[in-house]
């Protein structure tokens, strides 16, 4: 048997640049099902809450960060009680 090094976790910060490609990197296994649902909640929120200029861009991308770290932490609260 091999051990494979994983180092769990999630970026503190989603919403900064290309925010798309960093949801869609996000896999925690073993519920990968979970990140693809967490990734449509993403878009979803990203497209309902995409500003019309970009004055109010970092409220909305801190925003974003703070639904998108709720919602991770609540996954991993889960698999942390699943899995110990």
């Amino acid at each position: 048997m091999r051990k494979i090094p994983i180092r769990p976790g999630h970026r503190e910060t989603s919403g900064k640049k290309l925010c798309g490609r960093r949801a869609r990197c996000r896999v925690l296994e073993p519920l990968e099902s979970s990140a693809i649902v967490l990734i449509e909640l993403s878009a979803k929120l990203i497209a309902e809450q995409m500003p019309a200029n970009r004055g109010v861009m970092d409220i909305i991308a801190a925003r974003f960060n703070d639904v998108t770290a709720y919602r991770w932490g609540r996954i991993i609260d889960f698999l942390k009680l699943h899995y110990v």
